[in-house]
């Protein structure tokens, strides 16, 4: 099989993440919460190791990530949220791009978000394992 060729900037800025639907929140003050998150399992993984549809996990996410994650919505732009970002904590456009993209990153590899393109409305994280 052959591999995805990689995201360009501005295809990953237009991006919308979608975030997995939180099933419970506990506050730990400051503004951080421990979240408890339903993740879909799918295909061979969930029909060899027996797993059920969701899989709670918890995260304990501070208040910086709780907004981020309020903001994957699937409506905003990976751009829009950066700019949101930047404009509510007083940081540097370029910063805060660096910030946020890199705790997208983050939540994608741990599963408590998916991106949607433009192109097919198709998840980018789906579309990458497929290729694998």
């Amino acid at each position: 099989m052959g591999s995805t060729p990689p995201l360009m900037r501005d295809h990953a800025l237009e991006a919308r993440p979608v975030a997995a639907r939180i099933l419970t929140r506990h506050p730990l003050g400051n503004g951080a919460e421990r979240v408890t998150i339903g993740i879909r399992t799918q295909g061979m993984r969930r029909w060899l190791l027996r797993r059920p549809e969701i899989i709670e996990r918890q995260f304990e996410l501070d208040a910086f990530g709780i907004h981020l994650v309020h903001c994957c919505d699937g409506h905003h732009s990976v751009q829009s949220i950066i700019e949101r970002f930047a404009t509510k904590y007083r940081i540097d456009p370029a910063e805060a791009e660096k910030a946020v993209t890199a705790f997208l990153q983050i939540l994608i590899r741990k599963g408590i978000l998916t991106m949607i393109i433009d192109e097919g409305q198709e998840s980018i994280a789906e579309t990458r394992r497929e290729h694998k």
